[in-house]
């Protein structure tokens, strides 16, 4: 789950300088109040279930929504609580279930995880967005998103990202030719299909992407070095990129790589099978 997260999360990451400062640790809050009659979509496998898999587990086509929606023109905002410790609160709020289907009376919830909120002056045809998304993603039952709206105004709600005119773009990278990995992600969160393709990593310097990741790369040689090379300024550039399994040891301690470290990273567990 936590690579499907960090898969999906950093899709949303936009590569503006304001964008990239609230990275760094650490970052400054960005207090707002949340006016009565915001929607909120919950990232957390409390409130935000799925049917298929069974009860306690997230749905992942939450992050197909909020795609939906970017691509819609939607302002939506993403709450991260800055400073807040593992699995803490974002913010809690008097909220009602809206959709997918309303859910009358509201009660005190505990959002967390990085909900993504829509400012009530903001709302006007959401829910008719959400209810068209259910539908071209062929959602019925428990794998529906959940939207919640406030009853009341919240203060101090932690703003970390402002999504407004913000349509991200990924690259499920080729050159460790594992590709399909990712892209069954994609696929499981719903996300639309003109939101990511598969490329090779010196297309990130030539298409318009906003976020790449290689799942696997074990190659050596003239091939990745190039390779590393493009992601490299892809990244300098104000791109996101994730490597898993081999291609973090791979990337990281190549000198062209060094995304993370200045002298390379150990491998403390190559024993395990």
């Amino acid at each position: 789950m936590k690579t499907i997260a960090l898969l999906l999360a950093g899709f949303f990451v936009t590569i503006n300088g304001i964008a990239q400062s609230t990275d760094l640790p650490t970052p400054a809050s960005n207090l707002q109040t949340l006016p009565a009659g915001s929607y909120v979509i919950p990232m957390d496998n409390t409130l935000q279930t799925t049917g298929t898999i069974g009860s306690g587990n997230f749905n992942l086509a939450a992050y197909g929504l909020i795609v939906h929606l970017l691509n819609n023109n939607v302002k939506l905002k993403w709450v991260i609580k800055a400073g807040k410790a593992k699995d803490g609160i974002d913010f809690t709020a008097n909220a009602e279930q809206l959709r997918p289907t309303f859910v009358a009376g509201a009660v005190s919830r505990n959002f967390i995880a990085g909900p993504f909120v829509v400012f009530a002056a903001d709302t006007t045809g959401v829910s008719a967005l959400v209810s068209n998304f259910y539908t071209t993603s062929s959602l019925t039952g428990n794998d529906r998103p959940k939207v919640f709206r406030t009853t009341a105004a919240v203060s101090n709600v932690d703003i970390r990202y402002d999504l407004a005119g913000f349509k991200p773009k990924a690259a499920i990278l080729t050159d460790g030719g594992n590709q399909t990995i990712h892209t069954t992600y994609m696929t499981a969160a719903k996300i639309p299909a003109t939101n990511y393709g598969t490329a090779s990593g010196n297309d990130l310097l030539t298409k318009c992407y906003t976020f790449a990741s290689e799942p696997h790369n074990d190659q050596t040689g003239t091939v990745v070095n190039a390779t590393i090379s493009a992601i490299r300024k892809f990244v300098e550039y104000g791109g996101n990129f994730l490597a898993q399994c081999a291609a973090v040891e791979n990337y990281e301690n190549n000198s062209l790589g060094r995304f993370q470290t200045t002298t390379g990273i150990t491998i403390a567990n190559n024993s395990v099978g």
